[in-house]
């Protein structure tokens, strides 16, 4: 798995502001910006999780959101996921994800947890960059 930062995407593992957030997402570079519970399930809509899938937002809560995944990837990504929001610290991930067209395209995959003041995870914060056609040209982090 490839780290963001190393493509100059992430500073850190603090979330990004809705400056950064609008910024990334008027590149194309962000196709989605999601969060989930702390518990790792989803539970808020993500418009534009729901623009690049097609999904809708009954479609992608709880788990659902692992039918827009490959189903080569499906196993893997759960496994990665589940055991990120177990350990509790940020994760980064590669998986190839089905758009409204019907087309796969690999994502990368980097998602942080957001805690109180006393350290506990009140939410997940994650965005999905096309990594795509660098994938393709063989370029990696």
């Amino acid at each position: 798995m490839g780290d963001a930062r190393a493509w100059g995407f992430f500073d850190s593992d603090a979330p990004f502001d809705e400056e950064t957030r609008a910024r990334l997402l008027a590149k194309g570079l962000v196709k989605a910006t999601w969060e989930s519970a702390p518990d790792g399930l989803i539970e808020i809509d993500s418009p534009s999780w729901r623009f690049y899938t097609g999904q809708s937002y009954d479609d992608w809560k709880g788990y659902g959101w692992l039918t827009a995944i490959h189903p080569e990837d499906r196993i893997a990504t759960v496994t990665k996921w589940r055991n990120t929001v177990q350990d509790q610290q940020a994760v980064n991930a590669e998986y190839r994800l089905k758009g409204q067209d019907g087309n796969y395209r690999w994502m990368h995959v980097h998602a942080v947890p957001l805690r109180d003041e006393n350290g506990k995870i009140t939410k997940w914060f994650g965005v999905n960059i096309d990594i795509h056609d660098s994938r393709a040209l063989g370029i990696r982090p």
